[in-house]
């Protein structure tokens, strides 16, 4: 279930390495607290998720981050991220049999709170 969780309920609300302010509650007004600095800590919790699900979520987790990483023009995610992050960044940056995942084209109805993501 949790794994499921990732990619209907996490990705929908990422674009381009950030995550959408509409599901970001009060942290919005934090100045420390911007969209990528959000999206950077899904994407490295995306990465550790990697590293012990078992297949495709694997493959899934590890494309759909390194689409995020490299998709992100605004602020790089190695820059800021933790040194085991890093290294599990870039273990996925540099395999090339990874593929970034595109951005989704898409509708999502999350009619339990009232959100709608199109992309």
């Amino acid at each position: 279930m949790i794994y499921d969780a990732v990619g209907d309920a996490v990705a929908p609300f990422m674009y381009r390495g950030l995550m959408m302010d509409a599901v970001s509650g009060r942290s919005i007004s934090r100045t420390d607290q911007t969209d990528h600095v959000r999206g950077h800590g899904i994407t490295a919790t995306v990465l550790r998720l990697a590293n012990t699900a078992p297949e495709p979520y694997a493959s899934e987790f590890q494309s759909l981050a390194k689409g995020w990483i490299e998709n992100d023009t605004w602020d790089s995610f190695l820059s800021d991220a933790d040194v085991p992050d890093i290294a599990n960044a870039t273990a996925v940056l540099d395999d090339s049999t990874i593929s970034a995942a595109d951005e989704p084209v898409r509708h999502d109805v999350f009619h339990n709170m009232d959100r709608v993501a199109l992309r």
